[in-house]
């Protein structure tokens, strides 16, 4: 109850108390798992890395080691993918991002962060591949476009650079970038 109180607390904007109800969830019961990836969203979403990824690690803890009756979300991997690249974590941003693309291989949003991951590592090979199978439309693919463009500058393929701005642009014209 505590972990949801927090839940809409963080919808109509009473942060602060959000996270008393997420701290009040945990201390009430340590194993559930929902209040620790509650403030792991929490601190995320307020640009505290190093917290968040640990609140995410307690909530993957508890799923592993304690059965609630539900599965451990995906999207759990998708954070600790997300936080661990802001962090410049590399190689843990790649293994939970991978872990999250095995288990929702069509995610756009996953892809399209293993491409960031790989970007940013200066595997260039590797982002392309990733970029690449970012399609369907919409912003993930706009923003894939738009990153495998700035790889085609740095190798001088300029032509091709072009090409994939132009895409960007069609898949989503609003895309400042």
């Amino acid at each position: 109850a505590h972990s949801n109180l927090g839940s809409i607390y963080t919808q109509n904007g009473n942060f602060d108390l959000a996270k008393k109800e997420f701290q009040r969830s945990i201390e009430l019961e340590p194993t559930l798992p929902l209040g620790y990836l509650n403030l792991g969203n929490y601190y995320a979403s307020r640009g505290e890395f190093r917290q968040a990824r640990a609140e995410f690690l307690r909530a993957r803890e508890q799923y592993i080691t304690y059965k609630w009756g539900y599965p451990m979300p995906p999207e759990l991997d998708l954070n600790l993918g997300r936080v661990n690249l802001k962090l410049k974590c590399f190689a843990v941003a790649e293994k939970y991002t991978q872990q999250y693309v095995q288990g929702v291989p069509d995610s756009l949003e996953g892809l399209l962060l293993l491409g960031n991951i790989y970007q940013q590592e200066e595997k260039v090979e590797l982002a392309k591949k990733a970029y690449l199978q970012v399609q369907g439309g919409g912003l993930a693919s706009a923003k894939a476009q738009n990153n495998l463009g700035l790889l085609y500058i740095q190798q001088n393929q300029y032509q091709k650079a072009h090409d994939a701005f132009n895409s960007s642009i069609n898949f989503y014209p609003q895309i400042p970038d």
